[in-house]
């Protein structure tokens, strides 16, 4: 055996035992694949002074010991230092003890007795498998705090409903607009609670939500007794889903349009009232004629908003700036007319060419014996864009998850098998195999772990502007290749404008040709440009896929192995709009082509 490195120890363990003799051979068996480091305590006491000056990442403990027994000692474990992976290691026949383990809030137990060797190597198991969990988890626990603090600082109220209509989630905008604290309204009925939602139809609007449709209420007021605030809101109701896809509540985005429904009655109140405030309003504003769509005036912000001038505006039409079919614009200024007024969500163009997302409110109005349709336009592009980071930062979570756990279970399979073979062979040769094949797999273990720390900026890190030979080495680095080749042909200076784990695609891509591709030699990189796209190939000259696979590949679940690595790498490359597929011949290798949409592909200028 080779002897033991600290640049190869992966676990420090504290092993608490009042037998000096098992600590011995605790110690031996640990420290025998060079993964752990052993620190030894014959009392619960002592191990909780080593606990204060050192850093561990789990603990062994017996039960039966003077003193603090194991559970006691677990206990304390808990108070002090919280999620620390504690293993109980006790003799058979104490079922009861095992119980008030779990229930303390123990990771696993294991038992004394039986053959020596497997029950260390079930131990070493149970070690990595609660510190990789609860590293896991700690990942996934920083993720959702991030996301919640987004939400709690959203300007917008957002609201979380189950399926009953109780409030689970009460954001600080919402405290602000009703003066309701989110202590008060947590886990009560939301009509029970505002007689308002049904006064104005809000009920029907979230029950409707919890069969799958995204519902919009127009504007509606609100009034708070216990706190004295009132005024107009505007909702967006969609269903909220679990990780399974089933609907578990609703979530509702909730916007104060007080001011914007307060300008439009001092609006109505005279004309002249009205001329002022239009005039001068910070607000873009424009008055149309319903019947011909001719601008009949728009207001300086107006001006500033879209480029033209007060007089270029009365020489075009709001078909002019309305990107929409014009049968389509005609029939929302016929709604707006027959309803009285809506809100319409629509992409205007300004005079230089440039498209924007905006939210318009419109209502008639009568001047000078005319009716028109006032209507205050919000530019909502930014608002648009960050409400689809959000869901993209969702989606990442939940992949998050699945690929973790899903990838480090494979390769914890793989290890353990070749554990058991190495603990039946004989021969020095087969061992120093096997030896080799196991440590090949905690390596890749580790790899897989240090890969997932990407997922860190998950909401935070947007797309950018990547180098893709540098993505091509830096992924093959993490692949082991064997002899196999990597030919990278990506052109100096070529550039992708994607999601920073496409990274992960390109390891993915290698991973599965290395281990399913059969009998390759070579794995390429390249890409080919043409007018309207650009198209990114990694291509092997391995076995190839069969035609009745080259869709369902991409499938959740579908695979030889975890199913995962094309699903998630079809998810990462769809965030910036890229797509997919496998095109090469059966037979003579595999071919992934990724197609860039027009204006996410360049080559960057490099030097002066």
């Amino acid at each position: 055996m080779p002897a033991q490195g600290k640049k190869n120890i992966k676990y420090q363990v504290l092993c608490v035992d009042d037998e000096a003799p098992l600590l011995d051979i605790c110690t031996v068996f640990l420290e025998k694949s060079g993964e752990f480091r052993v620190t030894t305590a014959i009392s619960a006491s002592d191990g909780l002074k080593l606990l204060e000056k050192n850093r561990f990442d789990a603990i062994v403990s017996d039960y039966q010991m003077p003193g603090k027994d194991g559970i006691q000692f677990l206990v304390e474990v808990r108070k002090r230092l919280g999620e620390i992976p504690f293993i109980l290691f006790t003799g058979r026949g104490r079922e009861e003890v095992v119980i008030l383990a779990i229930d303390n809030g123990a990771d696993f137990y294991v038992q004394k007795g039986g053959e020596t060797k497997a029950q260390f190597a079930e131990l070493a198991h149970k070690i990595r498998v609660a510190v990789t969990r609860r590293t896991a988890e700690s990942q996934i626990s920083e993720s959702e705090k991030f996301l919640r603090t987004v939400i709690a600082d959203a300007k917008e109220g957002i609201i979380v409903y189950d399926r009953d209509m109780r409030i689970t989630l009460w954001n600080r905008f919402m405290e602000e607009l009703t003066g309701m604290r989110a202590s008060e309204v947590i886990g009560k009925n939301a009509f029970e609670l505002f007689s308002f939602h049904k006064q104005n139809g809000i009920d029907l609007l979230l029950n409707q939500a919890l069969t799958g449709t995204t519902m919009e209420s127009p504007d509606f007021a609100f009034n708070i007794p216990s706190t004295g605030h009132t005024g107009w809101a505007r909702g967006v109701y969609s269903p909220n889903f679990d990780v399974h896809g089933k609907i578990i509540g609703v979530i509702g985005i909730v916007r104060d349009v007080t001011e914007r429904k307060e300008a439009v009655e001092a609006l109505e109140e005279s004309e002249k009232r009205y001329r002022d405030l239009f005039d001068h309003n910070k607000a873009v504003m424009v008055i149309v004629d319903p019947d011909t769509g001719s601008i009949v005036n728009a207001n300086a912000a107006a001006s500033h908003f879209y480029g033209y001038t007060r007089e270029e505006f009365s020489s075009i039409t709001v078909m002019d700036i309305n990107i929409a079919d014009t049968a389509i614009t005609r029939n929302n200024m016929a709604t707006i007319v027959k309803n009285q007024g809506a809100v319409l969500n629509i992409k205007h163009r300004k005079k230089n060419g440039e498209i924007r997302d905006v939210m318009m409110s419109s209502a008639p109005i009568t001047l000078g014996g005319r009716q028109l349709i006032h209507s205050i336009i919000q530019d909502v592009t930014e608002r648009i864009q960050a409400e689809d980071a959000l869901r993209q930062t969702n989606t990442k979570l939940n992949l998050l998850s699945s690929i973790t756990r899903h990838d480090i279970n494979f390769q914890i399979t793989a290890l353990m098998g070749y554990l058991s073979l190495l603990k039946n062979t004989r021969t020095d040769p087969a061992l120093n195999e096997y030896t080799e094949k196991a440590s090949e797999a905690a390596q890749h273990i580790s790899s897989i772990i240090q890969f997932t720390k990407e997922y860190d900026t998950i909401g935070i890190k947007t797309p950018v502007w990547q180098n893709l030979y540098t993505l091509a080495e830096i992924a093959a680095q993490q692949v082991p290749l064997g002899n196999i080749r990597v030919k990278n042909d990506f052109p100096a200076g070529a550039e992708v404008f994607a999601d920073p784990l496409i990274v992960k695609v390109f390891y993915n891509l290698m991973d599965n040709a290395v281990r399913f591709g059969g009998g390759i030699t070579t794995i390429r990189f390249f890409a080919e440009e043409s007018t309207d796209t650009d198209v990114l190939f990694c291509e092997d000259d391995g076995n190839g896929i069969p035609f009745e696979e080259k869709e369902r590949i991409f499938d959740k679940g579908h695979g030889k192995n975890s199913g995962l690595g094309l699903f998630l790498s079809k998810e990462i490359l769809s965030i910036t709009g890229i797509t997919i597929k496998e095109t090469g011949e059966p037979g003579k290798g595999a071919r992934f082509a990724m197609t860039v949409p027009k204006g996410a592909w360049r080559i960057a200028r490099t030097g002066a």
